[in-house]
C-alpha cells in the first residue's frame, strides 16, 4: 500500500513524520494538468502493481477513474473506490450538473463508492452515482 497525496502535503509535520514511522508515502507534482495528474497516478499504480485505487478525496474521482479504464484497457484490472466523508452542501448549477453528469452517471458505472453517512450515501446517489455501487460504511 502506498499513499499518495498532494505536492503540499510532502514537508508537513504529519507527512514526515508518516514515513518516519515506515509508510509509503507518494506525491503528485504540484499544479498538475489533467493529463499529467492522470499519466502520473496510472505510472505509481502500474510501478506498485495496484489493484485498488481508493481516492479518498474527491478531487482526483475523476483522475483515479480514468486511470482504471486506462489500465483496464491493458488487461489490468484496477477497481476504483471514492470515499465520501463530507456532507457538503453543493449548488447544483449547470456546471455542476454537467460535472456530476460525467463524473456519477457515467465514470460512476466504473467506480464504487462508500460513504460514511447514509445522508451522504442518499446525495450521491440523487447526483447520479448508481444506488448499486455506493455503500454506507458508518
Amino acid at each position: 500500500m502506498i499513499l499518495v497525496f498532494p505536492a503540499a502535503a510532502q514537508k508537513t509535520k504529519w507527512a514526515v513524520e508518516m514515513q518516519k514511522n515506515g509508510y509509503l508515502l507518494r506525491f503528485l507534482p504540484p499544479n498538475p494538468s489533467v493529463v499529467t495528474l492522470i499519466r502520473t497516478i496510472r505510472q505509481m499504480v502500474r510501478s506498485e502493481s495496484a489493484d485498488i485505487i481508493h481516492a479518498h478525496f474527491s478531487n482526483y474521482n475523476f483522475h483515479a477513474c480514468v486511470v482504471s479504464l486506462l489500465l483496464g484497457w491493458d488487461h489490468k484490472k484496477v477497481q476504483t473506490l471514492w470515499h465520501f466523508h463530507s456532507d457538503w452542501k453543493v449548488t447544483l448549477t449547470l456546471k455542476r450538473k454537467i460535472k456530476d453528469l460525467i463524473l456519477y452517471r457515467i465514470l460512476g458505472q466504473y467506480a464504487y463508492g462508500i460513504a460514511v453517512s447514509q445522508g451522504i450515501k442518499a446525495n450521491i446517489v440523487f447526483r447520479g452515482m448508481p444506488h448499486q455501487r455506493i455503500f454506507y460504511v458508518p
